[in-house]
């Protein structure tokens, strides 16, 4: 392993362990607040909606749209914040779209709708909602095996995010 490929893969193990970190001061006191986490790799389209803390990497000439449909969610693009929340505020920007998406990025809401579709990304998700994958690659739900998004990479893939079960 060189270096150039370990410090995109320690770069999204920090990034996860400081999302799930602030995903727990984002989530409600309510005993239902349990999330659940899927992390992927690939190339193709991610698409987000629900509650959720995602992160990650996206590489080439790829393009984010974050749709904040409660007022409440925060994203940044390579350190640089581009939404802020509305709660509170008169402001009425519930959209961002970043074209030419390179780089690194956090977004969090408690109703957002994320897409990200970039050659290469590295993507990690907390929360409560649904995935889309469509592409190549491989996803992870709740620490699980690894599965593919899917068979054919015309075709969508669903992943619900919900909380693993107790046994």
């Amino acid at each position: 392993m060189t270096l150039r490929t370990s410090l995109p893969i320690a770069f999204v193990a920090l990034m996860l362990s400081l999302a799930l970190g602030g995903f727990v001061l984002f989530s409600t006191a309510s005993a239902a607040s349990s999330s659940a986490r899927v992390q992927t790799t690939g190339t193709g389209r991610v698409v987000v909606h629900g509650q959720v803390v995602a992160f990650g990497l996206a590489s080439g000439a790829g393009r984010i749209v974050v749709v904040d449909r409660r007022g409440d969610a925060q994203f940044t693009m390579n350190g640089r914040t581009r939404m802020q929340s509305l709660k509170g505020t008169r402001r009425k920007k519930r959209r961002v779209v970043i074209k030419n998406a390179d780089g690194r990025f956090y977004a969090r809401g408690s109703k957002i709708s994320i897409l990200i579709r970039s050659t290469q990304l590295n993507v990690s998700i907390a929360g409560r909602g649904n995935v889309r994958l469509k592409g190549i690659g491989r996803y992870t739900l709740n620490g699980s095996k690894a599965r593919e998004w899917s068979r054919d990479p015309r075709r969508w893939r669903t992943v619900r995010l919900r909380p693993p079960t107790r046994r």
